[in-house]
């Protein structure tokens, strides 16, 4: 049985996450999706993460399986939401960013252990309402969000290294 938990990134995980992050971006443009297509994100970006403390690496037996962004408090970016609404105007809400899964453990169901996990480090910490949006053609990572009690809420605009682009947004509330 293997052993599985997040845990906070360090500077040592980076190789291991810009592989991550790059085998989705090839994952992606292989299923013609623009989505992490432009230099983003990037060393300087998981760096930032990294040092700013929101970066989260899934480990399996000793290996970084996969990484994502837990923001605290208002993101910019889901300000103003189009075509829909958030179910509440809390600005106490946490976001998810950049979630990836390597490519070594796709189809294993690590996805939603890892975001069985941030909820649950979530709720520790206090905070009960999650958002967190994707690229309207990734359909699997709907299927991952929606699998996971998410409710699509419209969409929103978000600054990926300067570009405006247009996200599906989700919402939860624990």
């Amino acid at each position: 049985m293997s052993i599985i938990f997040m845990r906070p990134a360090i500077k040592k995980d980076i190789d291991q996450i810009l592989e991550i992050i790059k085998n989705a971006k090839s994952f992606l443009a292989s299923k013609n999706i623009d989505q992490w297509q432009i230099n983003y994100p990037n060393d300087d970006v998981v760096t930032k993460d990294i040092m700013d403390k929101v970066g989260y690496v899934l480990q399996v037996d000793g290996n970084v399986a996969g990484y994502a962004v837990i923001n605290y408090g208002h993101d910019n970016n889901y300000a103003n939401i189009y075509n829909g609404e958030w179910s509440n105007n809390n600005n106490e809400y946490v976001t998810i960013h950049r979630f990836a899964i390597s490519d070594k453990y796709r189809g294993q169901g690590l996805s939603q252990k890892f975001i069985s996990q941030i909820f649950s480090h979530v709720y520790l910490l206090g905070h009960s309402d999650i958002r967190i949006d994707t690229h309207e053609k990734n359909e699997l990572m709907q299927k991952v969000i929606l699998g996971n009690g998410f409710q699509k809420r419209g969409s929103v605009t978000i600054n990926e290294d300067g570009n405006e682009v247009h996200r599906f947004a989700y919402q939860i509330n624990l």
